[in-house]
């Protein structure tokens, strides 16, 4: 006898609070998390280029603070996507997914470059990038489809 398939929740809503998530949230909420770490090392990345600038040869202090202001953008925007997929949000995929490609090529342009170091960040890299993407592609696999 089959069971009956869980309801699929509508494109922005959030599970019931005090609710057992089932496999895909949780897939959907280790997304969450793996976007969370993305943008707190986006974020120190941006603080590094404010602290490496004036060592820097070549180098303006405005040109690292527009840098630097750039980058942080981005990790405010990465810690909405993170928000939206630790709140279960469906709407947070397509951006995360979005990211996680730029993640990949950014691992595949910091290993190529010079020293063990960055072949290193480049490996830890692509490493979260893959894991973002198994577990959003995940969260999509187990949700399950409603019936007409």
């Amino acid at each position: 006898m089959e069971q009956p398939a869980e309801p699929r929740p509508e494109s922005g809503s959030a599970p019931e609070s005090g609710a057992e998530p089932t496999n895909w949230q949780r897939f959907l909420s280790l997304s969450g998390a793996v976007a969370l770490i993305e943008a707190a090392l986006v974020l120190l990345y941006a603080i590094g280029i404010l602290i490496a600038a004036p060592n820097s040869e070549g180098a303006t202090e405005s040109n690292a603070l527009v840098e630097a202001l750039i980058f942080a953008v981005f990790a405010v925007l990465i810690g909405l996507i993170a928000k939206s997929l630790l709140a279960r949000r469906l709407t947070g995929r397509p951006a995360f997914i979005l990211t996680q490609i730029f993640v990949l090529i950014i691992a595949w342009t910091v290993f190529v470059g010079d020293g063990v170091w960055l072949k290193v960040v480049g490996i830890v890299l692509a490493l979260l990038g893959i894991a973002g993407l198994v577990f959003v592609i995940a969260s999509i696999v187990k949700q399950p489809v409603p019936e007409d």
